[in-house]
């Protein structure tokens, strides 16, 4: 994995790189379904620290107002 773009809507673009040769691809990632920024709204009102629905061990950073994952570039919503 190059590098993570975050898109404005939500979802995220990976660049992959191929490790036998220098192809690269640009994988699309959905954005947080409904059901799983309910999860991370039920973690904060816990007191627990978020973590990624997508990626259980991965703990959310803030990125000015939203929450997100660092691995896949996701957006979890606004809290």
């Amino acid at each position: 994995m190059l590098r993570v773009y975050p898109e404005d809507d939500g979802s995220a673009s990976i660049i992959l790189e191929c490790n036998s040769s220098s192809l690269r691809y640009l994988l699309s990632i959905k954005k947080s379904t409904r059901t799983e920024r309910q999860k991370v709204k039920e973690m904060i009102k816990k007191g627990e620290d978020p973590k990624c629905p997508r990626h259980v061990s991965q703990a959310l950073v803030r990125a000015d107002k939203n929450f997100m994952c660092q691995l896949c570039g996701i957006s979890f919503g606004k809290f």
